[in-house]
């Protein structure tokens, strides 16, 4: 559903305006101290407005007496490096702490703080609301851990700064006491109260780098059940107290539930690659060897940072970049119990409608986790590039932007050249559709990149429910993604589902599905796909299932779907390896199948078993095939075309039962030469 509900409440005009405009009317010079003791205490300023006392924050030009100093330390700089320990003088910062650097009152819990100027926030503080003003600055004390609880909006226009000079300062931003039943959701250009969340407005930042740590990494050793410590790949600047997700990679064999047995600790210690946690793991976490010498491990997660912006579990708030001017960077902050349930577009971190304004946002080291909604979001906004992000334990689509909703074209909800690298989305639960919900889903634009993600755990009711998706409402009949070296394991159905037609030549390179429900689901009925060196391996219903007949004619007259150097392996687990259905559109172009390597299914490597009124035009060429090769039912078309051609059966052409040539009972078919 595109983000084309709702609305909300206007933004109402700044009293800052109001009272500068009534100084210059009146020809007296009122300081802003003076105008607001004559206007009183609940005057409103900034965009959206935000219940509650105001308390500014005086400009440069107020001259308060005892502005305080900032503490002992560099601020860092716009990258996502880690943030500098080493002591430097802070620039002369008014304090949060000092009553004079709000006009004489440091604001309090019934309070919206306004900023206009620079604070440095040197206290844990809680007030009702915080609007930072274009040109102001809220300054986390680089030094210092310290707790912001707002009850209300925070409205950035200008910058908050939240940069530790190191790994033991905490820097931390809390929504409390959100009525998730209150929010209205939907499409918005303003900022609305019944939302309650971040919005960084107009040319706001939210200039947030935590400390730079592993992200996530591999076991380096299987673990078994009851295992209280475990080996890793990497664990650099992992600490006692970090909370680390160990993922599941039990087979589908025997497992119930398999999908969902992650086991969650605490560490208690960390020697070296050697993390040892609080209480025993309670499940097994075995490699899985795919094909021959190659071997998948499970991932770890670290959720751990040490800045971070919150709900609260009770009450889930959300950040959104809404129409913003300003390139954001954005580094190992932690986004927990935020984006509430089936709420539209209120999720961990949205960039709203940002058109090109969001071309070098980077979005590095993120973990958004314990939500109930989408987690990472640029919609309509382009060029935001996420690397080494992790989603967990959230519901609906993890990493998305809008598809077409009634009315609309795909192509009215692009985002370009967006980028995910080294992502992950793990225990991914279905949401508003249990027949939809991906952890990755390709949505509509040019220039899209994906790579090295990996998609782990998770439910839904049908192969739509997957790691990877293309969905009908993403396909503009120019989107195309680069898509390379991604995975999806142990979730309860499909790893990869594609579901466009009339798409244009879409390549999914080096995939790798195990322990899923069903491998790669290859729809939807008519376009022009290329899978290349994909592995499928002990998936418990199919392993490939071919929907999509090639639509040809797109760029050359001979362009098809291709199938090229796919490895399926089905481990006993179910009938058929690749599972051909009846096809709803078909054409004069062949499908064509090459070099790949099919075994493991139970009663064919290749099934025909539906029959169907188009007939089944496919080449086998220099294909594998261990175990009985093809099942061809009696109601596939007698006009079919399935030749097979070199590899370890020979040269051929396979017909339906009844067809010429030689009877093959075991395959349900006929053969003659090719």
């Amino acid at each position: 559903m595109a983000e084309n509900e709702g609305g909300g409440p206007g933004g109402k005009p700044g009293a800052r305006d109001a009272l500068e405009a009534l100084a210059k009317g009146s020809g007296q010079k009122i300081s802003r101290r003076q105008a607001i003791a004559a206007v009183g205490v609940t005057a409103v300023v900034g965009v959206g407005a935000v219940t509650g006392r105001r308390v500014f924050l005086p400009t440069s030009n107020d001259k308060a007496a005892g502005a305080g100093r900032g503490s002992s330390t560099t601020l860092g700089t716009t990258t996502t490096e880690a943030p500098t320990t080493t002591a430097k003088p802070l620039p002369d910062l008014p304090l949060w702490s000092d009553p004079a650097s709000w006009g004489g009152k440091v604001p309090g819990a019934g309070d919206v703080a306004t900023i206009s100027h620079k604070v440095m926030l040197d206290v844990d503080a809680t007030v009702a609301g915080v609007v930072v003003a274009a040109g102001g600055e809220l300054v986390y004390d680089p030094t210092k851990s310290h707790i912001l609880t707002s009850k209300g909006n925070v409205v950035v226009q200008g910058v908050v700064r939240m940069r530790p000079s190191s790994a033991a300062v905490h820097h931390v931003l809390t929504i409390a006491g959100v009525n998730e039943s209150g929010f209205q959701g939907g499409d918005t250009h303003e900022v609305m109260d019944s939302d309650k969340g971040v919005w960084v407005v107009g040319k706001g930042q939210l200039d947030a780098i935590g400390a730079v740590k592993t992200a996530w990494t591999h076991l380096a050793t299987a673990a078994k059940a009851g295992a209280t410590s475990i080996t890793v790949d990497e664990a650099k600047g992992w600490q006692v107290g970090d909370e680390i997700v160990v993922t599941p990679t039990e087979s589908t064999q025997g497992n119930s539930e398999h999908w969902n047995h992650h086991d969650r600790r605490t560490i208690t210690a960390v020697s070296g690659k050697q993390v040892t946690f609080d209480k025993p793991l309670s499940y097994n976490h075995p490699f899985t060897t795919v094909k021959p010498g190659v071997t998948h491990r499970g991932e770890v997660l670290n959720l751990s940072r040490n800045v971070r912006i919150e709900g609260t579990e009770a009450g889930k708030a959300h950040v959104i970049f809404l129409h913003n001017e300003a390139v954001q960077k954005v580094g190992w902050i932690g986004l927990r119990w935020l984006g509430p349930q089936k709420v539209l577009g209120r999720y961990p971190l949205h960039f709203h409608m940002c058109d090109d304004a969001s071309r070098g946002s980077t979005v590095d080291g993120a973990v958004a986790y314990d939500g109930a909604n989408h987690c990472f979001v640029p919609h309509l906004s382009n060029g935001v590039q996420f690397r080494d992000c992790i989603t967990h334990d959230t519901a609906d689509h993890a990493y998305w932007w809008d598809p077409a909703g009634d009315g609309q074209q795909a192509g009215d909800v692009p985002s370009h050249d967006i980028l995910w690298e080294r992502c992950v989305a793990s225990l991914v639960a279905a949401g508003n559709d249990a027949h939809a919900t991906t952890a990755f889903m390709m949505g509509a634009g040019k220039g899209n990149v994906i790579r090295h993600c990996v998609a782990v755990g998770g439910s839904g009711a049908s192969e739509g429910a997957t790691g990877f998706r293309w969905g009908s409402g993403s396909n503009d009949e120019t989107n195309t993604w680069v898509f390379e070296d991604n995975v999806c394991h142990n979730r309860s159905h499909s790893g990869l589902f594609f579901w466009q037609n009339n798409a244009p030549r879409t390549i999914v390179d080096r995939f790798t599905v195990y322990n899923c429900g069903q491998g790669i689901y290859a729809g939807s009925y008519i376009n022009l796909v290329s899978y290349r060196d994909c592995v499928v391996y002990d998936c418990s219903d199919w392993g490939l299932t071919v929907a999509a007949n090639p639509m040809g004619g797109l760029v050359s007259p001979d362009e098809t779907i291709t199938y090229e150097g796919l490895y399926i392996d089905m481990n006993g687990r179910n009938d058929y390896g690749v599972y051909i259905e009846a096809h709803t559109l078909g054409g004069e172009h062949t499908t064509k199948v090459t070099n790949c390597t099919f075994k493991g299914a139970n009663k064919a490597q290749v099934g025909f078993p539906d029959g169907g009124e188009i007939r089944q035009m496919y080449d086998f060429v220099n294909c594998t095939f261990e175990g009985n090769a093809f099942y061809v039912s009696e109601g596939v078309p007698g006009d079919s075309k399935i030749r097979v051609q070199g590899g370890n059966l020979g040269s051929f052409m396979l017909h339906p039962p009844g067809g010429p040539g030689q009877r093959k009972p075991e395959w349900n078919a006929t053969v003659t030469s090719s």
